[in-house]
């Protein structure tokens, strides 16, 4: 078995910087604690105020890429996710954040944003890059924050600050940068978060960001580390220990990384906190196990996708040996559509359409999605009222193109607020809804001819009533995967645990002109996988 941890190292870039902070220095050195988990947690809440009128979204997948967002007071926030940082295809949302009530930083919030879905596993950090960020006011200098949710376990955060400020993160939440004294630093390190990674990573911020800078800074960092280090072996073998629960493997490797890639960012040596990864890729293959078969064996999706990021955290640490083979047989879905329109055009009539597809299929090959359609079948096409006697008329429907489903995005896991595993979300679905067309003969005694008319009563309908969840993109020449013209249906209900794993219907009544529509809509998506689990 081969072990490589996977941290980027920036140390030159970030003591680079420390140095050549130019703001106004506070007027004494910080003293961080070094008590490692001697420190009391008194976690500091804040308030943030989102502003949605200026978020923007993007669906990311494995293959990595960027979002970005401008605030109304013109900062910038990129997101930029490298490949394999995923572990399927996401929803992200940055949401400029313009005010924290409770802000324990008295020169005052520069910029800050919020990211969704937050909990989510990183399977690598991720950069955010901040722009356009104003000075900080005279006696203060930019200090970076983060914290859980809306301002939950608020803490300072490392980041490398010149013309833009940036952070490397391993969880999406609320992120910021604020004007700080030295003693709005001496007063924060009262205020401990209750995690313990949390806590390191204030303490090492507090010296990265202390003025005058700390000499000998990966030493201090090292004697911090060390002090932290008997708590972790401790959290680590409760959590490879049998009857653990799949929060506590989770919790042990986020947090062990988390100090190894802190301590690396300023040079300290890591080998005993490595030698605690060895021991949790030593119990992987068990807890991988575990987690397929109740995939498998109780419908368990969210199983499966704990199990597709412990495969992901294997492979991206060279780690051979979990089946691929298992994951994608347990991460296969079926659904079914069942449309049915009903539409009233005064004073003309009345027009009932229903049309449904079953078993189109998605499912994840070796971290490769792939979609099966089914065909579209025009169930019924009537129309109300007949031509008067002795005309009659003959209703007709064709298909041209089936039912597809395409992708689920935001399928995922992550952990709320008290580390408790969920399904992510928000998550949608992508489907191409298929295309039809019906034809009316009307026929009367001879010598009128007869007259022969053609609509797109299905198409035209599914568009308006879904023009909000209509998705246009520019696909390049020879783009692998890309589809030009979807549709994403959000806000499904989901029962993880059984057959019909997720639902989404509609049952609305929307007017247009003289025209109203009736929509009834099913779509039902099954958790089928195929053949078994692991023996």
């Amino acid at each position: 078995m081969r072990l490589a941890l996977l941290v980027p190292l920036v140390i030159g870039p970030l003591l680079q910087v420390a140095c050549k902070n130019t703001s106004a220095p506070p007027t004494s050195p910080n003293q961080p604690s070094s008590g490692g988990q001697s420190h009391t947690p008194n976690p500091l809440t804040v308030t943030e105020r989102q502003d949605s009128t200026h978020s923007a979204v993007a669906v990311i997948d494995t293959a990595g890429g960027s979002v970005s967002a401008t605030g109304a007071d013109g900062v910038t926030y990129t997101l930029t996710i490298p490949a394999d940082a995923l572990t399927l295809s996401e929803q992200i949302t940055l949401t400029p954040v313009p005010d924290i009530s409770g802000l324990p930083l008295h020169g005052g919030l520069l910029g800050a944003v919020h990211i969704e879905p937050s909990g989510i596993q990183l399977l690598k950090p991720v950069i955010l890059t901040l722009g356009g960020v104003k000075p900080a006011p005279s006696g203060n200098a930019p200090v970076g924050f983060t914290y859980q949710g809306t301002g939950a376990e608020f803490h300072l955060l490392w980041a490398v600050i010149g013309q833009t400020i940036t952070f490397q993160l391993v969880h999406f939440s609320g992120v910021g940068v604020g004007g700080g004294s030295q003693q709005d630093l001496n007063d924060q390190a009262q205020r401990a978060p209750t995690n313990s990674a949390a806590q390191f990573a204030q303490d090492v911020a507090m010296l990265l960001y202390a003025q005058p800078p700390v000499t000998d800074l990966p030493s201090k960092v090292q004697a911090l580390l060390d002090t932290y280090e008997k708590n972790l072996e401790t959290e680590m073998n409760a959590a490879v220990a049998e009857g653990a629960t799949i929060e506590q493997f989770l919790q042990a490797y986020d947090d062990v990384t988390s100090f190894s890639r802190e301590a690396q960012l300023v040079g300290a040596n890591t080998p005993a906190v490595d030698a605690l990864l060895g021991k949790w890729f030593g119990a992987l293959p068990t807890v991988f196990k575990n987690q397929i078969n109740a995939c498998f064996n109780q419908h368990d999706v969210q199983a499966g996708l704990v199990a597709l990021s412990l495969l992901r955290h294997a492979l991206l640490n060279g780690i051979e040996g979990l089946s691929q083979d298992a994951v994608a047989r347990c991460l296969t879905f079926k659904l079914d559509f069942d449309v049915q329109l009903h539409s009233s055009v005064q004073p003309v009539g009345e027009t009932t359409a229903r049309l449904t597809a079953t078993g189109a299929q998605w499912a994840l090959f070796s971290g490769v999605e792939g979609s099966t359609p089914a065909p579209l079948v025009y169930v019924t096409y009537d129309l109300s009222p007949q031509p008067a006697p002795p005309c009659g008329s003959q209703t007709g429907t064709s298909v041209s193109a089936p039912f597809y489903f395409l992708r689920i995005n935001g399928l995922s896991v992550k952990r709320d607020s008290t580390g408790k595993i969920i399904l992510g979300a928000p998550w949608v679905v992508d489907i191409m809804p298929g295309s039809a067309s019906e034809t009316v003969t009307t026929t009367c005694p001879p010598p009128v001819s007869p007259v022969i008319s053609t609509s797109t009563y299905y198409n035209d309908n599914w568009k308006k009533l879904h023009a909000d969840e209509h998705i246009l993109q520019k696909c390049e020449v020879n783009q692998v995967g890309c589809i030009p013209d979807f549709y994403r249906i959000p806000a499904w209900s989901v029962q993880n645990g059984q057959h019909l794993f997720a639902q989404k219907t509609y049952n609305r009544l929307r007017t247009y002109a003289n025209v109203t529509v009736l929509e009834q809509t099913t779509l039902k998506l099954y958790h089928e996988p195929l053949g078994s689990g692991i023996p």
